[in-house]
């Protein structure tokens, strides 16, 4: 599982490697990578890609971070394919 705290990211290539390869990932709505996946995706918790509300929240929010990674199933599949598409016709 990659977890990104970050509190300011341009882009955020570790969050899409990691759906790329099937691993979950977090990452707060800071990012470029997260608001990418906001505006594109409608549910992108089904693809394993979880984004915790930064913006306008106190420093508190790293706690939701802490309760993404114990709810999360290890067991669940990712549907990675939609991501792995749009990456690869960028490269």
């Amino acid at each position: 599982m990659g977890v990104f705290p970050s509190y300011y990211e341009p882009w955020g290539y570790t969050p899409a490697e990691c759906t790329v390869l099937g691993v979950p990932s977090i990452s707060t709505n800071l990012t470029g990578f997260s608001n990418f996946i906001c505006h594109k995706v409608n549910d992108p918790e089904s693809y394993g890609i979880y984004v915790v509300d930064r913006r306008y929240v106190a420093d508190n929010s790293f706690f939701k971070i802490l309760i993404f990674c114990a709810d999360l199933r290890a067991s669940r599949r990712l549907k990675s394919k939609w991501l792995m598409s749009c990456i690869a016709s960028v490269i």
